[in-house]
């Protein structure tokens, strides 16, 4: 579940509340082991567009460990490059005063940033209960645009949509330059993947166009019309780039939903 408090001047919809530029959410984290994909909604209150990882969320009663065990808290970032997760756990020994937010195999509280718009999962560590996880800052006012570069067809992205509302997936190539189709879900078609924190698994979408064909849009793998699922606010998706091998580069440039 979760629940969203956007504070943005002038607009007012479903979990947004109107008031000034400053707002936060909070998500329902569910008991032990479990993993949530989480997007970064909002930028850092006064100063630039990235967080520094030490206080990108509050955890109520996170729990920590002396090391990168699964008894910690822990987040993960995605580094496209790589193609591999970086490691982060919530550093505490014993009874002592909290370190913080570490990288894995350090001792000391990251430095560490991550920007609106990117994405990251949080582990919830052994033996803790159900939580909430808070993320706050100043909502973007108008549009804004990620670029990514794919090294070559078949590379994934985490990201993020930058501001704290749902996005329907079916839009997702309003916000996207030259989608690549297929007519089913081959590795030839973009694709998004949206992680199921109840399964525990992806659901995978890809975009649908058959020969010369006009289009269809973003079907859910498996259907052959376009989807009305949507993704939720603050959640994190993994977009995948199809293709054949050559080198592309693609823009996407999102404008706020919510003023539309």
């Amino acid at each position: 579940m979760c629940a969203v408090a956007a504070l943005s001047a002038g607009i007012c919809m479903a979990d947004i509340t109107s008031a000034n530029i400053v707002g936060y959410q909070t998500v329902n984290a569910p008991a032990a082991g479990t993993y949530m994909a989480l997007s970064v909604s909002f930028d850092n209150v006064g100063q630039d567009a990235s967080y520094k990882i030490a206080s990108l969320l509050s955890v109520g009663a996170p729990k920590g460990a002396a090391t990168a065990l699964t008894s910690a808290d822990q987040i993960w970032l995605w580094d496209t490059e790589a193609g591999d997760w970086v490691k982060y756990f919530y550093r505490k020994i014993g009874n002592q005063a909290a370190v913080g937010w570490c990288k894995a195999g350090s001792t000391t509280e990251t430095t560490d940033t991550i920007s609106a718009g990117e994405t990251f999962f949080f582990r919830r560590g052994g033996g803790g209960a159900s939580t909430t996880i808070t993320l706050s800052g100043q909502v973007k006012p108008f549009t804004a645009s990620a670029v990514y570069d794919a090294p070559a067809a078949g590379s994934y992205k985490f990201m993020g949509y930058p501001w704290p509302v749902e996005l329907a997936i079916a839009d997702f190539d309003k916000y996207q330059g030259a989608p690549k189709g297929a007519a089913t879900a081959l590795t030839s078609a973009d694709q998004i993947w949206l992680w199921d924190t109840e399964a525990g698994d992806w659901v995978k979408y890809f975009y649908r166009k058959i020969g010369n064909q006009a289009a269809v849009g973003w079907c859910k793998a498996g259907a052959t019309t376009k989807t009305t699922d949507k993704i939720p606010a603050g959640q994190g998706f993994f977009f995948r780039r199809g293709g054949g091998g050559t080198a592309d580069k693609i823009t996407f440039t999102f404008s706020n939903s919510s003023a539309e």
